[in-house]
């Protein structure tokens, strides 16, 4: 989690509000997992999740920086579900 991309990311999450410090862990406002992605279908008319390909999920270091308990199941659980509104917005910012 420490690298440059991870701090640009959450740097840009607390610029735009996505993110917030509160009693000095962070708090995130939507979802944020390892290199997943929405992608449009256009069959749909809607964005629904992909899941990146950057290897293994850091379950217990997510929770731990965001206080947090089943991000991985949170992640298996919404695998097919329609991303909400601001995705892309998000997305935006890995590139």
């Amino acid at each position: 989690m420490n690298t440059e991309l991870a701090m640009k990311v959450i740097n840009k999450a607390l610029e735009d509000e996505f993110l917030k410090v509160e009693k000095g862990k962070l708090k995130w406002k939507g979802r944020i997992y390892c290199g997943d992605f929405s992608q449009y279908y256009k069959r749909e008319n809607c964005y629904r999740w992909k899941w990146g390909d950057e290897g293994r999920f850091p379950t217990s270091l997510l929770e731990s920086l965001f206080d947090t308990k089943n991000i991985g199941q949170s992640r298996q659980n919404g695998k097919n579900d329609i991303a909400p509104d601001g995705s892309v917005h998000v997305d935006s910012w890995f590139n």
